[in-house]
């Protein structure tokens, strides 16, 4: 009963493994859409978090990155949050700072660097950004190429 009342945790400060965090912000069409995509990225190693809010954006997820080409790539590729149906609108703000505390969880139990295909069902390989060195590749797979 207690048992979700307080959870020791690791926390990463992102800036000193040069990890590039991002927010992305989302206004989902409806539920259905939300749904689809909080299963579509439940498994993603990149997704530290995503927060249903009240307001124009429903959804605004924190994200990050081993570089800042890899973070374009999670913005703009066929991996990304914001290339999932149902959206109407987004934003992606890389964040050039953190205040308070610069630790962040990472979900370092995904990154298990094994799987044939990534969690969002997109193949890296073929992605003219990782075959460009542009991306690292996504820490689920084997053929990933990054520090996670």
């Amino acid at each position: 009963k207690d048992q979700n009342c307080i959870q020791v945790s690791t926390l990463l400060n992102s800036f000193s493994f040069k990890l590039s965090p991002a927010i992305v912000m989302l206004e989902m069409e409806n539920a259905e859409a939300m749904q689809n995509l909080l299963d579509r990225f439940r498994d993603c190693p990149r997704v530290i978090n995503i927060f249903k809010t009240m307001g124009g954006y429903n959804l605004i997820a924190l994200v990050i990155a081993e570089d800042k080409d890899t973070l374009e790539s999670i913005s703009v590729e066929k991996c990304s949050l914001r290339s999932s149906e149902g959206i109407r609108r987004s934003e992606f703000y890389p964040i050039s700072d953190i205040y308070f505390s610069p630790f962040l969880p990472v979900r370092e139990h995904l990154t298990h660097k094994d799987k044939g295909v990534t969690p969002c069902n997109v193949d890296c390989r073929p992605c003219s950004r990782y075959q460009n060195n542009k991306c690292v590749g996504c820490p689920s797979t084997h053929y990933y190429r990054g520090t996670l």
